[in-house]
């Protein structure tokens, strides 16, 4: 049986011919296949068996993309058999799709052949081989292989089977599948079968393709109802073969669901069955689907306990649990934030307890409101205390109240100086804190704590302050007590007769008191003494006069005595300390007042003071610029007296005082006694004005001149300047320029002669780095020396962003290659540049590759400026990385085919830059039909032309009306063996 045409039935193809143009109008089961076909190409590596079994050649060999397995399928019903039962055999059908313009004489495969279970497993592992032919160019043919088809076991021994075992319902992949096949000479050596050793290199290997199957399905997993009455339970089933898409049929025996997913869930427990259909209408029924669930969970109260008294936690709950899915957790709670986690539970106050009992399902049941109970609380309340009537009498009595609990009652009462009784109230009590503890029938419990029994304070009388008569013989004293305790209201008894509580007015002498309270009780304080102080007397002890005219250096100390400590002064001066000093001449009284406030006044005391020491007068020279110092005479000076000149040292005066600076000063005489005159005041005129030193900037030397410069940034009017102690010179237009490295002084000069002070500068050694580049030259020929970071085939724009057109899509090979000027040279010399940049090796002058990117990309529109100035640092110095094997290899990962930087290898263009016509000269050793594509930089097709017999030394002249100015365009030839390409420039017309 052979299917020669297409029917769509089964077959289909994804696939990107080197055209450009892909395959539209194929149903959607070959898409699917063609999928699962990458998918495998992704997930699984060639098995060596294959090769092994069929004395195959490397994988690696096999290269070409020429023709290529899309589909596979079974000579089979697309429904399948009717009463397939185990394994039956079919012939296989590959679909082949010949992408190139040449009939192939003979298409041959070799593959291992799995089979697969209904389940998905794996059930038993076959080689497969055939071999038909002819392949038709330019589509997709189906081959059928009958008699030609080859299986052998695991161990390579044939079978002897008639086709491929199908095992109903399973599955079948073709895995490390070899392609192979002819040209289209019908010579013996291209009709099958074929060498498998020789099929090199016309040949690929595929991972894997499945075989199309029949439909099939099966439960991959059901899961319960979790708990009972629940709507939770779940069915995934999985769907083969057949062609997609399917429909899904799901009902439940009994009724009342229905739907149309592949997998269902949400599910009651119960029976369901499942139809599937294909998209060619045949159905698949799964019958059957149990979905169970477990036995309802019941929680039951069983005994509870009540606490024995009240606030007592030794009650109980029992409970018992049966149905849902063992094992149980539990989760009480109760009063007071109660929690427990077992299933009977103790040791609980009164109160509503509630549990919640979970299974291995986490379904629940809950038991509330469960009461534990307890007896009324027994509780002893005070009626009443009565207090002691006197201080220290035991007259108090104490009745309590009693209620709740179990009567009847028992009594057991504590108290001070260990009292005990056992009676409900006790009497005759002294003062102090008592306690009874009641028990009832059931030796439940209640304590009143802390019953005070009072009693009276003591009466007690005390002195809280005696005031002492102020002064001597004053009758001003006074006497406070302070009453406590007993029973108020007071009375009092003074031993001078008085009934007061406190008494005034008194004079110095002994005092007593007796205080009575309103029960007769009496308490008396004797022997209160008041006293009065001694007279308050003052007396001047020193009197010191002022030690210079008009000074306040005067003083006087006075003695005070009597009176009460401590004492204030008034003086007439406002002092008010005992003492005073700094006074000047003068007369001076002052008052003392004691802490009493007696007072004492002491008059006529009398300061004195010397004459005054004469203002001395000066004569005065003035300074100028060369003597920045002045001087001065003092007229009459005495030869006793001494002097200070601007509060300097003092000095005897023996003639003109020099070196004086100009400037505002001052003269003090002093006289023998050390008395100081008056300042006297004067001037020194100021000399010519001195210019500032003047400030400085550096300009500092460069590795080109190896000189640097000086700039004054001071004034420079008027002024006349000196470096280094040479003459003063007029400062020159753009400063002192064409000084060596070291260290400069400099000082200026004004039209009065005036010298300022040095200024310092210095100017620095350059410190100059020999930068080294490596040429375009070298980078094209040394591929293996390109840093890690960038390899030949990355694109130049995705290097340097913005790039325009002419550069962005091209590989960095392919641009360091590139000729012409402008754009062109900027990107053969900025990958150059790149190249120099990240090379540890190089010692370039843009130190970093990004510093590159930075430069280039910026100077996109000024390329002609920038590719010179790259080209002059890629010639710089003796490029260092040393001589090698010169190569043109690409990067590893850059893969080598028709579309590479090598393309160009077989063709030759001329005359370069081309004008009216182009001519392109074939130089590899085949003969071809060759189909001549011509596109600018911007992916545009400017031009087409068929050779019909291309071969090696034959040239083809292109008509070159498509040329529009100066620019770059990519020149592609196409045989039936390669892709050649070769970028060229067309010049002005």
């Amino acid at each position: 049986m052979r299917l020669t045409t297409l029917t769509g039935k089964y077959f289909s193809a994804i696939s990107e011919p080197k055209d450009g143009k892909a395959l539209k109008g194929l149903p959607y089961t070959m898409m699917a296949l063609v999928l699962i076909f990458f998918v495998g190409i992704n997930g699984m590596n060639a098995q060596e068996t294959v090769e092994d079994i069929f004395d195959l050649p490397a994988p690696e060999r096999c290269v070409s993309e020429d023709l290529q397995v899309v589909g596979a399928t079974l000579d089979i019903d697309p429904c399948g058999p009717a009463d397939c039962v185990d394994v039956e055999y079919y012939d296989l059908i590959l679909a082949i799709d010949n992408t190139t313009g040449s009939e192939r004489t003979s298409f041959a495969f070799y593959a291992r052949l799995e089979q697969y279970n209904p389940d998905g497993t794996l059930a038993a592992t076959y080689f497969v081989s055939g071999c038909k032919g002819p392949v038709p160019p330019n589509q997709i043919t189906s081959l059928t292989f009958d008699e030609s088809l080859e299986v052998l076991d695991e161990n390579g021994d044939p079978t002897g089977f008639p086709g491929i075992p199908y095992l109903c319902g399973g599955g079948l992949k073709l895995v490390n599948l070899y392609e192979a096949w002819t040209d289209a000479s019908d010579n013996e050596n291209r009709q099958c079968p074929l060498d498998a050793s020789k099929i090199a290199p016309k040949c690929d290997v595929l991972p894997m393709i499945e075989i199309q199957t029949p439909i099939n399905a099966y439960v991959e997993d059901t899961t319960p109802v979790s708990c009972f009455g629940y709507a939770d339970g779940a069915i995934d089933i999985t769907v083969s073969g057949g062609e997609t898409p399917y429909t899904y049929v799901w009902s439940k025996v009994g009724g009342g669901f229905s739907a149309t997913t592949q997998d269902v869930s949400g599910l009651y427990a119960g029976t369901y069955n499942v139809t599937i259909t294909d998209a060619n209408d045949c159905p698949f029924t799964i019958e059957g689907i149990v979905i169970t669930q477990p036995t309802e969970l019941q929680a039951t109260q069983g005994t509870v306990v009540a606490a024995s008294c009240y606030g007592y936690a030794d009650g109980s709950i029992a409970i018992s649990v049966a149905g849902g899915t063992p094992p149980y957790t539990f989760a009480w709670t109760g009063p007071d934030g109660y929690t427990a986690m077992t299933e009977d539970i103790s040791g609980l106050e009164a109160g509503s307890y509630s549990v919640t009992v979970t299974d291995a399902n986490d379904c629940t049941d809950t038991l509330s409101a469960i009461l534990v109970g307890e007896p009324d609380e027994l509780v002893a309340t005070l009626d009443e205390a009565v207090d002691a009537s006197c201080y220290g009498y035991s007259d108090g009595s104490i009745t309590i109240d009693v209620v709740g609990g179990t009567p009847d009652y028992t009594y057991a009462w504590t108290g001070p100086d260990g009292f005990t009784a056992s009676t409900q109230d006790i009497s005759g009590l002294a003062a102090g804190s008592y306690s009874v503890t009641v028990t009832d029938e059931n030796d439940c419990e209640d304590t009143i704590t802390g019953i005070l029994v009072g009693e009276p304070a003591e009466l007690v009388a005390t002195v809280a302050a005696i005031t002492d008569a102020t002064c001597a013989g004053f009758a001003n004293g006074a006497i406070d007590i302070s009453v406590t305790g007993g029973t108020a209201p007071y009375t009092y008894l003074w031993s001078n007769g008085a009934t007061t509580q406190d008494i005034s007015g008194i004079s110095a002498g002994s005092y007593s008191v007796t205080v009575t309270d309103a029960n007769d009780c009496e308490d008396t304080i004797s022997g209160i003494e008041v006293d009065d102080p001694s007279n308050l007397e003052a007396t001047a002890t020193t009197v010191t006069d002022v030690s210079c005219y008009g000074f306040e250096d005067g003083a006087i100390d006075i003695t005070v005595t009597g009176g009460t400590p401590p004492y204030s002064f008034e003086w007439s001066n406002g002092a008010t300390t005992e003492d005073v000093s700094g006074l000047d001449a003068g007369t001076y009284w002052v008052t003392v007042t004691d802490d009493n406030e007696c007072e004492y006044t002491l008059s006529d005391i009398t300061v004195g003071e010397p004459t005054e020491v004469p203002m001395p007068d000066v004569q005065v020279a003035p300074a100028d610029c060369f003597q920045t110092s002045g001087s001065f005479s003092i007229v009459n000076a005495p030869a006793d007296f001494e002097y200070s000149l601007d509060g300097g040292d003092w000095f005897s005066y023996t003639g003109t005082i020099t070196g004086v600076t100009p400037g505002p000063h001052s003269l003090v005489a002093r006289d023998a006694n050390g008395c100081e005159s008056q300042p006297r005041n004067f001037d020194v005129p100021q000399p010519f004005e001195t210019p500032a030193a003047p400030t400085l900037e550096a300009v500092q030397p460069d590795c080109d001149t190896l000189t640097g410069a000086i700039i004054v940034t001071s004034s420079t009017v008027g002024y006349m300047f000196s470096i280094n102690g040479a003459d003063f010179v007029a400062y020159p237009m753009g400063g002192f320029t064409g000084l060596a490295p070291g260290d400069y002084q400099v000082r200026v000069r004004s039209n009065d002669g005036c010298i300022s002070d040095i200024s310092y500068i210095t100017l620095e050694e350059p410190i100059c780095e020999d930068f080294v580049g490596c040429t375009l030259g070298y980078w094209k020929n040394h591929t293996d020396r390109w840093c890690s970071e960038y390899q030949t085939c990355d694109y130049y724009g995705d290097v340097f962003e913005g790039a325009p057109e002419e550069l962005a899509g091209e590989y960095l090979i392919d641009v360091l290659n590139m000729g012409g000027g402008g754009i062109y040279n900027l990107g053969r010399q900025s990958v150059a540049a790149l190249l120099n940049a990240c090379s540890e090796e190089v010692n370039y002058e843009l130190a970093t590759p990004q510093d590159v990117i930075d430069y280039v990309t910026a100077n996109f529109d000024n390329a002609g400026e920038a590719g010179s100035y790259l080209d002059m640092l890629n010639n710089t110095g003796e490029c260092p990385m040393g001589g090698s094997r010169a190569t043109t290899a690409p990067s590893p990962g850059c893969e080598v085919n028709g579309a590479s930087m090598d393309a160009s290898a077989g063709i030759s263009v001329s005359p370069v830059p081309f004008k009216d016509q182009l001519n392109i000269k074939y130089e590899f050793d085949y003969e071809s039909a060759a189909d001549i594509h011509i596109f600018d930089m911007r992916g545009n097709l400017v031009k087409s032309h068929r050779e019909s017999n291309a071969g090696k030394g034959k040239v083809t002249t292109i008509n070159a009306d498509f040329v529009r100015g100066e620019q770059m365009y990519i020149i592609k030839v196409t045989t039936d063996q390669g892709t050649y390409t070769k970028n060229v420039v067309s010049g002005k017309k």
